[in-house]
């Protein structure tokens, strides 16, 4: 059983929805113990994405680089158990975070991380996690194709205790009527449709075509504009989206515009827009 199929089993058990909601050392490591966690319906979010450091203008440490998201947030800290020692702790977050179910956004070992101290006191506010420097691991992940954002910390202190702690944000999935997308595409010129999730090099489109369908016939300008960043640029998308959309009788542009139009609140690497290219502000 992969470690991923350990998880999902961990997380059905326990009858809790969503990766967001999963607790991962129960899956991974043998009788880690829980000693605290926390949970927020609607937090405010930096998701850490760059080595920490002073950062002079406000005072304290940060990461280098976050994304700045509002979801559903639970943390857990863990104590483990002795039975793994770091470098076999490590080697099990490492499996995880490479399976293909996850999106990697940004890893560090050791000093590359900036100072645990740091890390634990002025990001995760958790004091426990105050270990060697060269002793520290950080992983940043994504579940494919929404938008759950996990991280990951694994620290052994100079006792020899080893922590690992998760963090977990949900951002939850914008719910469209149609008078809400005619307000949001009145309001701003574009609605995001969500993400094209590339799996074995190739994009499923058939979830996009489904959540367009309910607003093909709406009068007024419109076209599909196609987003792609980093891995997704090596990938067409423009192409099977036009031929699915021919197939279920749709007629609408489609404009691929790779990574020019970055925006903060992207879903992923590739992501389409519905745009109103007459729109005016």
């Amino acid at each position: 059983m992969s470690i991923l199929s350990k998880l999902i089993f961990v997380t059905a058990f326990f009858g809790v929805a969503g990766w967001a909601q999963a607790n991962v050392a129960e899956g991974l490591f043998q009788q880690p113990r829980n000693v605290s966690e926390a949970l927020d319906q609607d937090r405010q979010y930096s998701l850490p994405l760059g080595k920490v450091r002073f950062d002079r203008s406000i005072g304290r440490d940060v990461p280098a680089r976050v994304k700045r998201l509002k979801g559903e947030f639970k943390s857990v800290l863990w104590e483990l158990s002795g039975a793994e020692s770091l470098n076999e702790a490590q080697t099990r977050v490492d499996n995880l975070t490479q399976e293909p179910q996850f999106e990697q956004l940004y890893s560090c070992k050791g000093r590359d991380c900036g100072e645990s101290f740091a890390w634990a006191n002025s990001v995760f506010r958790q004091p426990n996690l105050y270990g060697n420097d060269r002793n520290q691991n950080l992983w940043v992940v994504r579940d494919k194709g929404a938008q759950r954002y996990h991280v990951y910390y694994l620290v052994e202190r100079p006792n020899r205790r080893i922590y690992f702690y998760e963090e977990s944000l949900s951002v939850p999935d914008l719910m469209l009527d149609e008078a809400r997308f005619k307000d949001m595409l009145g309001h701003q010129g574009f609605v995001i449709i969500g993400e094209a999730v590339i799996d074995g090099g190739k994009p499923d489109i058939k979830p996009l075509v489904d959540k367009l369908s309910p607003y093909i016939g709406l009068k007024g300008g419109k076209q599909l504009v196609v987003h792609r960043h980093g891995p997704a640029l090596n990938v067409d998308i423009a192409s099977p989206l036009k031929a699915a959309l021919q197939a279920a009788g749709f007629s609408i542009e489609v404009v691929d515009v790779g990574n020019s139009a970055p925006r903060s609140e992207a879903p992923g690497d590739a992501w389409i827009e519905w745009v109103d290219p007459v729109w005016n502000p």
